[in-house]
């Protein structure tokens, strides 16, 4: 059964233009925008033009005419608003950045219910830092939304999680468990480079997404932080060149280096259960690295 928005009616045959599951489509789900120039309801979440404006019943209308309108109501203020802005279009304009702000919050909150009720202890504790960081989140999510990071048609709910990654990721050296991306019923293989490519995207110079990641598995890896951040010092000094691979797997290859040769205990075998990297990719890139360290390294 098609659920009706509250600003047109959809026929039954009815399919996403953007072919979203349902819980993800515009609207069926309501979250839908009116251009007030032209009477087009148009989808917040895909942009799809839907159709036009309902007429108002006539009971509506005549108290319209009659001047029977009460000023503290939502219709007086986007009225005033629009007369203030000048233009229907700039009105148009925010209420679809209201809209998609909405609808962001609403996937964050179901994202964040969903860790909380799940019988996953990981997830559990990734829900609880949601909710701590649940306004931040809305930040880091806008940020990487104004510079246009996400390509169009990806869905709600895949960016609202890949955001919130970027961000605890950068801000808490949070590390991504794949079985806690599965049980948002979400492929890790699709998420987890996405977060690298955003991370890459809001750290700063001083603190680029290699440090970061170190940062990030070296806590996770129990490598006492002075060797840490030893580590970052020798990468930032170093500014190594023409090594092929990602930020996390450069990170952790740079990691295991300063480990060998501080003799602390920390394997190949350790990284790859804990971080789910590939040992050859680590192997390769370690290899890659091994000549900006001393001879037993090689």
């Amino acid at each position: 059964m098609v659920s009706q928005t509250s600003e047109i009616n959809l026929p039954e045959s009815f399919v996403c233009k953007a072919d979203l599951p349902d819980e993800q489509c515009g609207a069926l789900n309501d979250i839908v925008v009116v251009n007030v120039s032209t009477g087009e309801v148009i989808c917040s979440v895909c942009t799809a033009v839907l159709g036009f404006k309902e007429e108002e019943q006539d009971g509506n209308m005549s108290a319209s005419e009659e001047g029977e309108t009460d000023d503290d109501s939502e219709s007086a203020e986007d009225d005033e608003g629009a007369s203030e802005a000048g233009s229907p279009d700039i009105l148009t304009e925010w209420d679809a950045d209201k809209h998609r702000e909405e609808a962001a919050k609403k996937a964050l909150s179901n994202i964040s219910d969903m860790l909380n009720d799940s019988s996953i202890p990981e997830a559990q504790e990734m829900g609880a830092l949601v909710r701590a960081e649940y306004y931040q989140i809305l930040v880091t999510h806008q940020s990487l939304s104004d510079r246009k990071f996400y390509p169009p048609r990806t869905y709600r709910k895949e960016m609202i999680l890949t955001s919130t990654l970027i961000h605890l990721v950068k801000e808490k050296n949070y590390l991504i468990i794949n079985k806690v991306v599965r049980s948002l019923a979400e492929d890790p293989n699709k998420i987890r480079p996405r977060v690298r490519e955003g991370l890459r995207l809001v750290s700063g110079e001083e603190n680029g997404p290699v440090v970061t990641w170190m940062r990030v598995h070296g806590a996770a890896l129990q490598v006492p932080s002075e060797l840490i951040e030893q580590a970052v010092d020798f990468f930032l000094d170093t500014e190594p060149r023409l090594v092929v691979g990602d930020d996390e797997i450069k990170a952790l290859a740079w990691l295991l280096l300063t480990c060998r040769t501080a003799k602390f205990p920390l394997t190949t075998t350790k990284i790859a259960k804990i971080t789910e990297r590939s040992r050859p990719s680590l192997g390769r890139v370690t290899k890659a690295f091994a000549p900006y360290f001393d001879d037993g390294n090689q």
